[in-house]
């Protein structure tokens, strides 16, 4: 059986990075944490087995409707092998001078008016793939978040070393 995963399609992750900068009105992010939200966009069954709290349990939990029995990836694993696809999907950004990389650091700054007209259009259409209840729970709670450190992003989402970062 053959099977389609989005988290692997080079043009969505494209269109989930437009999406989460667009939607989430970001000005500059962490490389690390554009990653994890992008992660998170093709996988929202995985907000489920983040540990958020107990005041986001009921919003935590909503997203187990994403779950499907076909894409049952070990969530590490996969987003390793999203790591290139990413990559390559920030270059590109990078290269249309939508985003631009800060000096001596791993933060990305976001250029609006370099983002295309089309694309903006496909990101805002109500019939894209961009789940926006994903999008609203990352710029409601996960925007926010530290990205580092025992209370982190990275710590939360169970899918980065945090126990060695600077904090």
């Amino acid at each position: 059986m053959l099977l389609y995963n989005k988290a692997l399609d080079p043009y969505h992750t494209l269109l989930r990075i437009i999406s989460i900068i667009i939607f989430g009105h970001i000005k500059e992010i962490e490389s690390e944490r554009l990653r994890i939200f992008d992660f998170i966009t093709a996988n929202p069954s995985h907000i489920e087995k983040m540990t958020l709290g107990q005041s986001l349990v009921i919003e935590r939990n909503a997203f187990g409707k994403y779950r499907s029995a076909y894409n049952n990836f070990d969530p590490q694993i996969l987003f390793e092998s999203m790591k290139p696809i990413q990559q390559a999907a920030v270059s590109c950004l990078i290269e249309m001078s939508v985003l631009s990389k800060l000096e001596n650091t791993t933060r990305l700054h976001v250029n609006y008016s370099m983002i295309p007209t089309e694309l903006t259009a496909i990101v805002g259409d109500s019939h894209n793939s961009i789940p926006k209840d994903v999008i609203s729970f990352i710029k409601e709670h996960l925007i926010s978040l530290e990205l580092l450190g025992a209370k982190g992003l990275k710590k939360a989402s169970k899918l980065m070393e945090y126990k060695y970062d600077v904090v």
